[in-house]
């Protein structure tokens, strides 16, 4: 289901541009489809770790903190750094961005601090 619909976002992606801030339908299906392979790449894994993943589960019982601290970083980016950067460096940028929430999370969830509403 998950390469289908990866595939099928990618194909769509020719007609409708895959846009985050408008939720296109393409992107929607890229987005389902690759976490679900994603997911799919892990579950053979799930033996062997005896049903932890710490970062994915600290990830899990801190989504707001993920949400708003990506949030905040990716604002803090836009403001320090000049349009038409290389696109390797958005990428340095990203993968930054995701260790920082990661760790935080790890944190907080090694302290059993969950933030909630």
């Amino acid at each position: 289901m998950g390469s289908v619909c990866l595939g099928a976002g990618l194909a769509l992606s020719l007609l409708i541009p895959i846009d985050k801030h408008l939720l296109s339908t393409s992107y929607l299906l890229v987005t389902f489809g690759a976490s679900s392979l994603a997911l799919a790449a892990l579950t053979p894994l799930d033996p062997f770790l005896d049903g932890r993943m710490p970062p994915l589960g600290a990830l899990g019982r801190n989504p707001l903190l993920a949400s708003i601290l990506g949030g905040i970083l990716t604002l803090a980016l836009h403001a320090w750094v000049p349009a038409g950067i290389p696109s390797g460096a958005t990428w340095a940028w990203s993968l930054s961005v995701l260790v920082l929430v990661t760790a935080a999370a790890l944190v907080l969830d090694w302290r059993k601090i969950w933030i909630r509403l």
